[in-house]
């Protein structure tokens, strides 16, 4: 929730215009508020002709605590697939993955174990949702244990269907950790717990699993920085069979950026992502965030591109049939735009520019591509209502 309303506040500056729009576009569904939701955030899964995502529950309403919801890619129709009722069922999901033919998701909050957060009790879930029958189930509980305390956790699968995820805190020194849930035997183990010095210091929620790795990154520590000053964010990699972690790079900020905030794609031996502050401060007091690369085999850093506006960098990437293509919240006029990145020139070519109205705007979890279409949501816009009166959101569909 706080990255929520960090990136609607944050929505009010005003950005350039950047080109005009190539494609074509169609809103899929508009959220109403209310028993439907709104403000839809993280990337969209594709399920045979219908696409599956969460929304967060409202700080200021305690009787919504958020969804799993479906629409087809066709005709729009929407469908609740599962309400969350806070206590041991969890409350505010905030992520979900999908294999052989079961969810599984993650919740900030819920669980009735302590770790009182926004409006419900507990430390947050991991749950699993039958695509086909929608029963919900519970399968791990966190606790205000050292080791296993979360604060909105993500995760991701690897080909055996283990599920790997960060948490914001615990690890055993309060910095957050890597942790690893196995759903056929229920099993839980901390895979690395942060120190805040030159490991890292709240590993960011998104992880990568790549060549039998996790690659991810943390928000502050690293010794690229004063630690005494919090550090400027570490690429790290975490070796799921021993629980080894090596840090890959260390940022510096300045040019090199700070605070690396994106999510991740792998491509060609480099892994791609967007840090929140540094670069060039012209347009910025502290920089307005760059694109950046880091090569795996050595850690070298190259920034590809430097955002010029505030609030780009809050973007999320695709890699899809060769190309890079990202969703910039406030680019175009201010409301958001599609871009395709090139990632040896840095130049950005803007597909698509929200408007704000039925369109949406605000657009920021990563797209999801399938048999030549883009599918993404927009964090407001369309439908009155919602967040900070910010519009409910939207999920649409675009061909380049």
């Amino acid at each position: 929730m706080s990255i929520l309303r960090h990136v609607l506040v944050a929505a009010l500056v005003a950005i350039t215009p950047l080109a005009a729009n190539a494609g074509t576009f169609e809103t899929l569904y508009a959220f109403s508020g209310g028993n439907n939701g709104g403000n839809p955030y993280g990337q969209l899964t594709y399920q045979h002709g219908t696409l599956y995502g969460i929304l967060p529950g409202f700080a200021a309403d305690v009787t919504y605590l958020g969804n799993v919801y479906s629409v087809k890619a066709a005709n729009g129709n929407y469908k609740v697939v599962h309400t969350f009722q806070g206590g041991a069922d969890g409350a505010a999901p905030t992520g979900l993955i999908f294999q052989d033919g079961i969810f599984y998701g993650t919740t900030a909050e819920g669980g009735g174990l302590g770790c009182i957060q926004g409006i419900n009790q507990g430390c947050g879930t991991i749950f699993s949702i039958d695509a086909k029958s929608g029963v919900e189930s519970v399968l791990y509980t966190f606790s205000q244990d050292p080791n296993s305390v979360a604060t909105g956790p993500f995760a991701v699968l690897d080909q055996d269907g283990v599920i790997y995820g960060t948490t914001s805190f615990g690890g055993g020194s309060g910095k957050g950790s890597v942790f690893a849930f196995n759903p056929s035997t229920e099993s839980f183990a901390t895979l690395h717990g942060f120190t805040g010095g030159a490991d890292g210091n709240d590993p960011n929620p998104q992880l990568l699993y790549e060549n039998s790795l996790l690659y991810g990154a943390t928000s502050y520590g690293g010794t690229g920085c004063a630690l005494h000053l919090g550090g400027c964010g570490t690429i790290f990699t975490v070796n799921p069979a021993t629980g080894v972690e090596t840090v890959l790079y260390a940022f510096k900020y300045g040019k090199t950026g700070k605070i690396p905030y994106s999510n991740f794609i792998y491509h060609a031996g480099w892994l791609t992502g967007d840090t929140l502050i540094g670069g060039d401060r012209q347009s910025c007091r502290n920089g307005c965030g760059v694109n950046f690369k880091v090569k795996v085999a050595t850690g070298r850093e190259t920034v590809i591109n430097t955002f010029a506006n505030r609030g780009e960098s809050y973007s999320g990437i695709t890699l899809a049939q060769g190309a890079v293509y990202e969703t910039l919240p406030y680019g175009g006029s201010g409301y958001g735009a599609l871009a395709q990145l090139d990632l040896k020139s840095g130049q950005q070519t803007v597909l698509y520019t929200f408007t704000g109205g039925a369109d949406g705007k605000y657009p920021q979890a990563p797209l999801t591509y399938h048999d030549g279409a883009f599918y993404g949501t927009t964090l407001g816009g369309a439908n009155p209502g919602c967040f900070a009166n910010e519009g409910c959101g939207t999920v649409f569909k675009f061909v380049p």
